[in-house]
């Protein structure tokens, strides 16, 4: 519990600290319970006071995703962030407990569809 007490005050006291930035060079993806893949993809994931912004770089720029904190829960050793996105769309980021924050999970369905999905970015952080 100590760990994440330390985690939630680094990542929100807007006094102390701006945002925390992580950089993310790959990304395991799970589109069902028994299949995944590995992908090389380069992102940065940027925890401001109520805001996670995941921005990717694609062909031609970037694609940025802005997600708004809605609640953030402690359970079982993971710090989980419930966030709508800017069309509205349910997205939970799970940071599970861990010495040094090298991967978060994020978890989504896609309009229309009754399947979640995972993307697991294995992470540094930066600042």
């Amino acid at each position: 519990m100590r760990c994440w007490v330390f985690i939630l005050l680094f990542l929100f006291a807007e006094n102390l600290f701006s945002q925390t930035v992580f950089n993310s060079y790959f990304t395991e993806s799970y589109p069902s319970i028994f299949t995944s893949q590995t992908d090389n993809i380069n992102r940065r994931i940027t925890f401001g006071s109520n805001l996670i912004t995941i921005a990717t770089k694609i062909e031609g720029g970037k694609e940025i995703e802005v997600l708004t904190v809605q609640e953030v829960r402690s359970r079982e050793g993971t710090l989980t962030f419930i966030c709508t996105s800017s069309n509205g769309r349910k997205v939970t980021i799970d940071l599970p407990e861990q010495e040094q924050v090298n991967k978060i999970n994020y978890y989504t369905r896609e309009p229309g569809m009754k399947e979640e999905y995972q993307l697991t970015f294995y992470v540094k952080q930066i600042y």
